[in-house]
């Protein structure tokens, strides 16, 4: 079986399905099953959903995230602004990977000492981690 998905970057591949997955446990068809409903998420929904799932999967991260949108809106007027630094969001480099890799976030500036990131959708990402009203 496949399913056409698309990545974190937006390119088009596709999911390919082994038959044998009927000899997989059941933690390895429940990982399965959340992929392929985040995938599908990440094609039908809007960026602000794309970074709410992210959240669901990932709460850890939305501390970084806030942090990450003040330092940007702090920097906003500046003239020569080249984004926010691991330190800078509190969390370790190696974090930060998963927010480059799920398209949430992007490398601005990389030399040989520092890396720097910038927020892809700020305000998609300021609209997720408001709380939703409910009526």
């Amino acid at each position: 079986m496949s399913w056409p998905a698309t990545n974190a970057t937006g390119c088009s591949c596709t999911v390919e399905i082994l038959r044998s997955q009927q000899s997989a446990s059941s933690g390895e068809r429940e990982i399965l099953t959340q992929y392929l409903a985040s995938v599908q998420l990440l094609d039908d929904g809007s960026e602000e959903e794309k970074v709410r799932a992210f959240l669901e999967r990932f709460p850890e991260h939305a501390k970084t995230l806030r942090l990450a949108v003040v330092h940007e809106e702090s920097g906003e007027g500046e003239m020569n602004y080249r984004g926010w630094q691991w330190s800078d969001v509190e969390v370790h480099p190696t974090k930060l990977m998963r927010l480059v890799i799920e398209g949430i976030s992007k490398v601005n500036v990389k030399t040989r000492h520092s890396t720097h990131y910038l927020l892809r959708e700020r305000n998609a990402v300021k609209k997720a981690l408001s709380p939703r009203v409910r009526f």
